[in-house]
């Protein structure tokens, strides 16, 4: 590189524009939204698992039940366990160097 304090406008010719930063704005909207309803649905989805698991519970209580029961039970804590999944945010280390 040269040392001189001279600056060197490579984009000088270019004519700047909004719409890409329009573009961009409408994406990262867009985006927050989805990410909204998509934790909006989430929540939804554990709090009826919740509630349903806890009449399950009172169902097992009260005497022996069917297999219907437990296979119900088993996939309302499975779709629990997925809608936590989705809730949860991912937390990843930073790396130094190449990989």
């Amino acid at each position: 590189m040269d040392d001189s304090n001279e600056r060197v406008e490579h984009f000088a010719a270019v004519q700047a524009r909004t719409s890409v930063d329009h573009a961009l704005r409408a994406v990262q909207q867009n985006f927050t939204y989805l990410s909204a309803a998509a934790d909006h649905k989430a929540s939804i989805v554990i709090g009826s698992t919740l509630v349903l698991l806890g009449l399950l519970a009172g169902t097992l209580h009260s005497g022996p039940a069917p297999v219907a029961v437990y296979v119900l039970g088993g996939f309302t804590l499975l779709s629990c366990l997925f809608a936590l999944l989705g809730v949860l945010p991912r937390v990843t280390r930073w790396r130094r160097g190449p990989r």
